[in-house]
């Protein structure tokens, strides 16, 4: 490869124009011409067996070399990148191939898009604020109040009782919207539990005060952010029948409640053991809230020009897992695009704001890399290898030699930049306003 020019073009873009040899080219031409004259059938010969100039002579000199061309066209892209010390390359814009012979090479033009330049501001001992790190013991009633739930007896609720929050009523509904049928909108014998907040707001709160046997038309509004665009916003009727009302019966909460839904020999260490819990999951959601805050300011303060391929890529990424969900659920994501009547590319856009930030985050991320000189100690990277392994289930030493390790290792120096930056984090703790505290300040406004 003999690299001819490289110049910039625009921001993030180069022009590279380079050769590649006539005794390479040919070379290539040789491998594909072996490994695709096994499948051309020409009369008089056996298949595979006519030699390359009657081939080429039949169907043109140039037969193969779309094949050597792509053939070849990694290895020396690669030195043409090299040769230009371009290293941040991400992908290529247009190629065009000026000139191609067996005589003279190949002669070619490419465009490559690079990452972008960062300038980052402050990123470290950010100061975010988060809600306080504690439970109540109003929220530990709660969760051993649906410990409970989860072990109640279900029994027919008295004849005549008014539903009310917790019931679970079994009932009819067929939907309507201007007085036609809703699509998927008719059910018999669901259950409900009412105030758990399954259906859209008003529903439930409707249902609340009838009794068993009672038929009534109740009124409700889709929100305007609903999942099925076609009704998001609009107004419907439901017909509603109440066939049941059942409510649940739920056991003592003693020691002996504690000794029959969990390992304690006593409710008061089941309370512990949940409050416990709450407070690593409190913990584990402060992290996550805290390294999202961070990484906003971050964003926000950060000068970079971001590329569209990057963006594409990235929208990319959040359809396949948008699509993965949905397959795991039995739903294809063409139905699910025509049951919502949208097309592919609104669906598309739907992301792009979030993908551009998810750019720029990973774009600081390894910026914060660079600038603090992270390196993984022998630690670190046993420490990976033997969760790698575990995850896998295979020898330690196997990890090490895994196709994907570039890949991990890099994954471990980003988390090591993150993690410098959540820890150097300044965290300050809302403070609870409380009425006394409002009637102050609405007073002080008034003077």
């Amino acid at each position: 490869m003999k690299l001819n020019a490289s110049k910039q073009k625009s921001t993030n873009i180069y022009e590279l124009d380079f050769d590649v040899e006539a005794k390479i080219f040919n070379e290539h031409l040789d491998k594909v011409f072996v490994k695709n004259s096994k499948k051309i059938n020409i009369p008089g010969f056996r298949k595979g067996k006519a030699p390359r100039q009657v081939i080429e002579k039949l169907y043109g000199n140039d037969l193969f070399f779309s094949d050597a061309l792509n053939d070849l066209w990694p290895s020396e892209f690669e030195l043409a990148l090299q040769a230009a010390n371009i290293s941040n390359f991400i992908a290529v814009d247009k190629v065009d191939v000026a000139s191609i012979s067996k005589k003279d090479g190949v002669h070619i033009c490419v465009d490559v898009i690079t990452k972008p330049e960062v300038e980052l501001g402050e990123y470290k001992n950010l100061e975010v604020e988060c809600e306080p790190l504690k439970v109540t013991e109003k929220e530990v009633d709660d969760t051993i109040h649906k410990l409970a739930e989860n072990v109640a007896r279900i029994v027919p609720a008295q004849e005549g009782t008014l539903c009310k929050n917790g019931n679970i009523v079994n009932l009819n509904f067929r939907g309507f919207i201007d007085s036609k049928p809703l699509e998927g909108g008719q059910y018999e014998n669901y259950d409900l539990t009412i105030g758990k907040g399954q259906f859209i707001e008003g529903f439930e709160e409707q249902v609340v005060g009838h009794k068993k046997g009672d038929e009534f038309r109740i009124k409700v509004k889709f929100p305007e952010d609903y999942i099925a665009e076609n009704i998001a916003g609009k107004d419907a009727e439901f017909d509603i029948k109440i066939n049941e009302v059942k409510e649940l019966q739920l056991p003592k909460m003693d020691d002996e409640f504690a000794k029959d839904i969990s390992d304690f020999d006593t409710l008061e260490a089941l309370r512990e053991n949940v409050k416990k819990r709450l407070l690593e999951e409190r913990t584990a959601r402060r992290k996550v809230e805290v390294e999202e805050k961070v990484f906003d300011k971050i964003v926000k303060d950060m000068k970079v020009g971001v590329p569209e391929i990057m963006i594409q890529r990235q929208i990319d990424q959040f359809v396949h897992n948008f699509t993965h969900q949905l397959e795991a659920k039995g739903v294809k994501l063409e139905n699910y695009l025509n049951a919502t009547k949208v097309s592919m590319e609104e669906f598309r856009e739907k992301f792009r704001e979030r993908a551009e930030k998810q750019v720029k985050v990973d774009l600081a991320i390894e910026k914060i890399s660079e600038l603090e000189k992270i390196e993984l100690s022998d630690e670190d990277i046993k420490k990976n290898f033997m969760e790698l392994a575990e995850k896998y289930k295979v020898d330690p030493k196997q990890a090490q030699n895994m196709p994907e390790i570039a890949d991990l290792k890099l994954g471990m120096k980003l988390n090591k930049a993150v993690e410098l930056v959540i820890d150097s984090a300044v965290i300050k703790e809302k403070k609870k306003t409380t009425r006394s505290s409002k009637k102050t300040e609405q007073k002080d406004e008034t003077h």
